[in-house]
């Protein structure tokens, strides 16, 4: 887990910790900036490591070639802020092209869940709760 929350704990700010394909939209990687999260932003990265074992690719990927070539044609690139704010400006139209791309490998049930899981809004992302209890695993 990215923080120990207790039962009584809505959320709390932390540092960005982790991989950056893998982090919930609201977790900023700027150094020295702290974000307001709570457990959903591990629905999140479950969700995308679901999605990820079930497709064999990420959805926000960024290959080393491209990492290069942006690098050295602007060597002061920031590589993890631009694949932040990429995903911040384009992550769910990204993530919903990806679902339905793969939608052949995914039920409905569980294509469901998974938008539910990778939703950006926080409020409307599922919780564990909902999750567990989703039709999927029924």
């Amino acid at each position: 887990l990215c923080t120990r929350f207790n039962c009584n704990n809505n959320g709390t700010y932390s540092e960005w910790r982790g991989t950056l394909g893998y982090s919930a939209p609201e977790w900023t990687p700027y150094r020295g900036t702290k974000s307001y999260i709570s457990t959903k932003v591990d629905i999140f990265s479950l969700g995308l490591t679901i999605l990820i074992l079930i497709c064999g690719e990420q959805p926000f990927l960024c290959p080393t070639a491209m990492k290069e070539r942006l690098q050295k044609e602007n060597p002061e690139m920031n590589i993890k802020e631009f694949v932040h704010e990429t995903v911040i400006s384009n992550g769910e139209s990204m993530i919903a092209h990806f679902l339905e791309k793969n939608t052949p490998n995914i039920s409905n049930d569980l294509c469901d869940l998974l938008k539910s899981m990778l939703t950006f809004d926080v409020n409307q992302r599922f919780d564990i709760n909902q999750v567990i209890n989703h039709r999927f695993f029924s």
